[in-house]
């Protein structure tokens, strides 16, 4: 249970929230609450981490989790691959204590499946797929998405355009779990 000060703190979040669509890093929590301390922010930060409210990322010095901001879902913050923004999402459409990313698919290789230039997906980072999956391997420095069919000692990467067989998974980033259409 929190306090009416840690409430009214969590409050002032929520409300930035809800005004701006995303959620605040340390600098504008410090502009929005009028503290003028640091240890300040962070004790409240704790309090609400510790209970549940939000998560706090100490490094990146941003709240990456809300609760109760839509339907009294949680909010999470995914990071797009390689690049430093984030897109952020209901988690009741995700399973918890997975770690994602964003993808924007640069190409039409999957038409077939319906994964089109443009859209989102989200991918869960793991080293485990099944046939079918659909995941997103690193090559070259380049991303590229493939539907996946594992056979015997080696795994078969295929899209509208090419297929690849590989050995090891260390290329794979992860698979595809959601996919968001682009109304580009």
């Amino acid at each position: 249970m929190l306090t009416k000060k840690q409430n009214h703190f969590y409050e002032i979040i929520i409300n930035y929230y809800k005004k701006n669509h995303t959620l605040p890093n340390i600098n504008t929590i410090k502009k929005i609450t009028n503290y003028k301390s640091y240890n300040s922010l962070h004790k409240y930060l704790n309090i609400l981490e510790k209970n549940n409210y939000l998560k706090y990322n100490h490094e990146k010095k941003e709240i990456s989790y809300l609760k109760g901001m839509i339907n009294n879902n949680h909010i999470l913050k995914i990071p797009y691959i390689d690049q430093e923004k984030y897109f952020q999402i209901e988690d009741s459409l995700l399973k918890k204590d997975e770690d994602y990313y964003i993808f924007k698919v640069a190409d039409n290789n999957l038409n077939n499946l319906g994964i089109n230039k443009n859209n989102l997906v989200i991918i869960e980072k793991s080293k485990i797929y099944a046939n079918n999956d659909i995941v997103l391997i690193k090559q070259k420095n380049k991303y590229h998405l493939y539907k996946c069919q594992k056979k015997d000692e080696f795994i078969r990467l295929i899209n509208d355009i090419k297929s690849i067989n590989i050995i090891t998974t260390n290329i794979l980033i992860g698979k595809v779990v959601l996919i968001i259409k682009s109304s580009i």
